[in-house]
């Protein structure tokens, strides 16, 4: 789902990236992995989804002050 900016809006409900109209990086590394779920899909089945936080995605690290995707493998 999309909002009215074309960007990923399950980035910014408040659940997948808390504080999201602060940590505008964290929203953006999170818009850019929603993007490319399905490329990352492949055999392997996620936890990506709206109702979990992109710090407990799998495969995905989020580090530092303010928090930001630093890792991702699978």
């Amino acid at each position: 789902m999309f909002d009215a900016s074309g960007q990923a809006a399950e980035c910014r409900n408040g659940t997948t990236v808390p504080n999201h109209t602060t940590n505008t990086g964290l929203v953006a590394d999170c818009d850019a992995l929603w993007a490319g779920k399905d490329t990352f899909l492949g055999t392997i089945t996620l936890n990506w989804n709206a109702t979990t936080a992109v710090s407990n995605w799998q495969g995905i690290t989020v580090a530092g002050s303010p928090p930001r995707v630093t890792r991702i493998s699978f």
